[in-house]
């Protein structure tokens, strides 16, 4: 796999970690503060029943420079209209 190097300002690191074809997180617009991270489901549909929890695979990994940190944050209206949220309460 080839880790990708992002050019935020920050440098962090990005690697594919499986054989997949989503695009490398990035910004979305000029202005955006994070870069927009999608599930690497493939071809599967993942179901979670409610009140159940489960790990969604992103098929990157990251390393990110000390100083900094890493947070996967639920997107607004996604967590508001489909009450799905992250098991770290961000």
């Amino acid at each position: 796999m080839s880790a990708e190097n992002i050019k935020n300002g920050v440098g962090v690191w990005i690697m594919r970690t499986s054989e997949h074809t989503l695009p490398t997180p990035e910004y979305a617009t000029a202005g955006a503060a994070a870069f927009d991270l999608r599930a690497n489901t493939g071809d599967a549909e993942i179901i979670i029943p409610c009140g159940k929890s489960a790990a969604v695979p992103t098929g990157f990994a990251f390393e990110i420079p000390c100083g900094y940190v890493g947070i996967v944050c639920a997107r607004s209206g996604l967590a508001a209209k489909n009450g799905i949220c992250l098991s770290n309460g961000i």
